[in-house]
């Protein structure tokens, strides 16, 4: 593992071969809080913030950046997101009311997703959220509910731009076949209906192609696909939206041989392709909705080896986590980076990770070089702030880890870890 990777996520060695993460040791983090552990740098989130801030002033006159909760979403994340006057879109009432409970700015927040219910509908109209249309069922719902409290809603309607991204199946979004969004032909039909009723402001259309995208020809081809569509609608309906929200979807590096691309390089493409059709984008704000691209490289989690078993010619580890803390690896066939969180010198190994989960699917990571290691050794899985605490479980009716933050130096708990009581508590 060379020393400039692990450099590019604030992580070093120091002298004695201790791991540290934005100078802080990991190993006194784990001895004072136990593992399994998640720990996230509030220095690189922020620096990631700014980055992402930094492309796009360089190419759009107008622009927000909306944080993708479903990422990662605990009051703390709330609170850098407000200092940095960053927006969230948010998912479902457990993230909204997350992010209320900390002052969040109900303008600031962008609610999506396909089966929103009326009740869901009726809280964000109260509160004045932004409600990104999914669907024409949604948008009818909208209309009454509006009228019956006498409000204006702000919305935006969801668009599938008809591409395919280079990833994963399960996290394509932007194809035909997708369950979100409006085909452009639906969409017309609603944008008619949205111009002439008065309890309604379109504001403008939002889409997404995915996640974990490293092709930037991907999103270039969607924002060419997006400025037809709005050149089309400018000439059938005389309207240029205030906003066009281009989704999120942006891929970070989780193993050495992962393509590096840079924020800049996943603006400039959506620029690009807007201007295919556009001439003008000084009246369009444009938002964008980072996630994992503003999260992942943020947090790491700490697990600790508890037993090793020798199969055949192969060395397993068994450590005090697994699928129940980082489901992506048995869901997704997601590839991380594991390594040892002290370096001592010892013979360089191959060995296969495995949870502590009654599934066989429980893996961790495979065919992983690591200095040779004993029971009671620590192991840092890198690249784990996003789609890990979030789709955590209590499988197997283990608990949930804690979270600890890093930030200048210094460290603190910002999610406690669960207790047995604390999983049993709501049986009967």
């Amino acid at each position: 593992m060379k020393d400039e990777f692990l450099k590019s996520f604030d992580l070093t060695y120091d002298e004695r071969g201790f791991l540290h993460f934005s100078s802080v040791n990991l190993l006194e983090i784990a001895n004072k809080f136990g593992t399994p552990l998640y720990v996230i740098s509030e220095d690189v989130f922020i620096k990631n913030i700014n980055d992402f801030r930094n492309a796009l002033s360089k190419n759009f006159k107008e622009f927000s950046i909306l944080y993708a909760s479903k990422a990662f979403s605990v009051k703390e994340v709330y609170r850098i997101l407000q200092s940095e006057n960053i927006g969230a879109d948010v998912v479902s009432m457990g993230e909204i009311l997350t992010a209320l409970s900390v002052g969040f700015d109900p303008k600031n927040l962008y609610f999506h997703g396909n089966s929103k219910t009326d009740e869901d509908i009726e809280f964000a109209l109260r509160k004045g959220i932004n409600i990104v249309v999914d669907n024409e069922s949604e948008f009818e719902s909208i209309i009454k509910i509006a009228s019956i409290l006498q409000t204006k809603a702000n919305i935006l309607l969801r668009i599938k731009p008809g591409i395919a991204a280079k990833t994963h199946t399960y996290i394509m979004t932007g194809h035909l076949e997708s369950k979100f969004g409006l085909t452009f032909d639906e969409a017309f039909l609603l944008i008619s209906k949205c111009l002439n009723h008065k309890d309604i402001n379109l504001k403008g259309f939002h889409y997404h192609i995915g996640s974990q995208i490293l092709d930037v020809n991907s999103f270039e081809e969607s924002a060419e696909e997006v400025s037809s569509f709005l050149k089309e609608v400018k000439e059938k309906f005389g309207y240029t939206p205030k906003e066009l929200n281009v989704g999120g979807g942006f891929g970070i590096v989780y193993t050495e041989s992962d393509l590096s691309v840079s924020k800049s390089d996943f603006v400039s493409a959506i620029k690009r392709g807007l201007l295919k059709h556009l001439t003008n984008l000084e009246d369009i704000k444009i938002l964008i909705e980072p996630g994992r691209s503003l999260i992942g490289d943020v947090g790491v989690i700490i697990y600790k080896v508890v037993r090793k078993k020798k199969v055949k010619d192969k060395e397993y580890l068994f450590v005090d986590g697994g699928m129940g803390d980082n489901i992506r690896v048995p869901l997704y066939g997601a590839k991380y980076t594991v390594i040892n969180l002290k370096r001592l010198g010892r013979e360089v190994k191959e060995y296969s990770i495995f949870g502590k989960y009654c599934e066989s699917g429980d893996i961790v990571s495979l065919n992983v070089l690591l200095e040779s290691v004993e029971e009671g050794d620590y192991l840092v899985m890198l690249s784990a702030g996003a789609y890990t605490y979030s789709m955590a479980s209590n499988y197997n009716r283990f608990p949930r880890p804690g979270v600890v933050a890093i930030s200048s130096g210094t460290y603190k708990l910002i999610v406690k870890r669960e207790t047995y009581e604390q999983v049993i508590q709501n049986d009967i």
